[in-house]
């Protein structure tokens, strides 16, 4: 364990992703803009629990080409700016431009004699699958954008085809598993966070590291399309971890206004040691944990979420023995030193999803490797490498048997947050295995 805080129960009701559960050109130097279209061309687990050793160094600082010029490179990004899922890009947007500036300012994309600064073009998805057609298509035909990142969540099914067609290389914050957000039919496409996959085997891991007494998990899980998609990974990822899985997969509706029914699902399976929640909303999350703990049930129970959220919906009464990976707060003193950089150019309350300004560091690095800015060459140059540099610290590069596309996944540590006696402990983070 690393350190403790104590927070009120203010109630940060922002959607996490998981699906349900689910983003200064020198004085007197030539500025241009790229624009040019792309070329055609055509395990078991591992016990990592610390947080993140050899990688956490922060890159090295690039004053840019010395004497040569600055070029605009428009970067196209998806966000849904309106309706439900504005909940989670309102934050991501803002992040993704604290991102593009620190890269502009401090770790600039430098190619032979040319600096490339990031522009962002953003379009607004609308949180639904016509909107975000419409996006990629105005991205890909009006703005002529060579990169994409985002979108998040089921949205890249609308997407992706758009991209494809005209052999624009995109970075999906999120994707849930559905056909043709990225598989075999994607070469172009990338996911530039941890995936349904890797947030999986953090949960599982960090659960099991927690709690080692754990033997028997119970699952519950937001009735959402993916589930078809993600079921057989889910049990998969509990037994390649030595427990296993018992009673009924629990379904349940994230508008629901009562989830006491849930509750009492999983407190009649006697032999459960503990609950896992692989998707679901910070108000689905919390109050199934406060129905159980009114129940006298204190079992432990893990979920992908906010800390502070969960915290602030259960109330500090009934928040013990919960565990939250992904829950990223600026004074974790496990936070990568690249990380703690971003974190503290923020300037906002929102909360740090990280998801598509992952994708766009990523995407970054990737250019940096290809020396080019054309897509064929960037999505050449991703595939070979078996590690990258993310805001994270080392990311994995995985994902060749699950998307049948070589190293299109990354995978790298999380936090790891531990709610007990309505006190947040913040433990060593947890690096998921690597997705097949």
């Amino acid at each position: 364990m690393r350190r403790s805080r104590r927070l009120a129960g203010v109630l940060f009701l922002v959607l996490m992703l998981s699906l349900s559960l689910w983003v200064a050109a020198c004085g007197g130097e030539e500025q241009t803009t790229t624009t040019a279209a792309p070329t055609e061309t055509t395990g078991a687990p591992t016990e990592t629990t610390g947080a993140p050793t050899e990688t956490t160094a922060a890159p090295s600082t690039d004053a840019g080409a010395a004497g040569g010029k600055v070029e605009t490179l428009r970067v196209g990004a998806i966000f849904q700016l309106t309706d439900w899922y504005s909940a989670v890009d309102a934050g991501e947007i803002f992040d993704c431009e604290v991102v593009a500036d620190l890269i502009n300012e401090k770790y600039p994309i430098v190619i032979g004699d040319t600096t490339y600064e990031i522009e962002l073009v953003t379009q607004d998805g609308k949180s639904t699958l016509d909107g975000n057609t419409t996006a990629a298509n105005k991205l890909v035909y009006d703005d002529k954008v060579k990169f994409v990142v985002g979108p998040s969540a089921f949205f890249n099914a609308a997407t992706s085809p758009v991209f494809e067609q005209e052999k624009v290389m995109h970075v999906a914050g999120y994707n849930t598993f559905i056909p043709g957000e990225m598989d075999e039919s994607t070469p172009y496409g990338f996911l530039g966070s941890d995936g349904p996959a890797a947030s999986a085997s953090a949960d599982i891991k960090a659960l099991k590291r927690e709690y080692p007494e754990v033997k028997n998990v119970m699952i519950a899980t937001a009735d959402e399309s993916t589930v078809t998609y993600t079921r057989d990974m889910w049990l998969k990822t509990v037994t390649d971890n030595g427990l296993n899985v018992v009673g009924d997969m629990v379904l349940y509706n994230n508008t629901a206004t009562d989830f006491n029914p849930i509750a009492v699902q999983l407190n009649a399976v006697e032999e459960a040691d503990a609950y896992w929640l692989p998707l679901g909303t910070p108000p689905a999350y919390g109050n199934i944990t406060k129905a159980l703990r009114a129940l006298g049930n204190t079992k432990p129970i893990t979920y992908p979420n906010d800390a502070p959220s969960t915290l602030g919906i259960v109330g500090p009464d009934a928040a013990t023995n919960v565990i939250n990976c992904k829950s990223f707060q600026n004074d974790d003193p496990g936070n990568p030193p690249l990380l703690q950089e971003v974190l503290d150019r923020r300037d906002t309350d929102l909360q740090w999803f990280g998801m598509t300004p992952n994708s766009l560091w990523c995407l970054a690095e990737a250019i940096k490797a290809a020396q080019s800015v054309e897509p064929d060459d960037v999505v050449a140059a991703w595939e070979s490498m078996d590690t990258m540099d993310c805001l994270y610290g080392e990311a994995v590069l995985c994902g060749t048997e699950t998307f049948g596309l070589k190293n299109h996944a990354v995978v790298y540590p999380v936090a790891v947050h531990k709610l007990i006696d309505g006190e947040i402990l913040y433990m060593d983070w947890i690096t998921p295995d690597p997705t097949p």
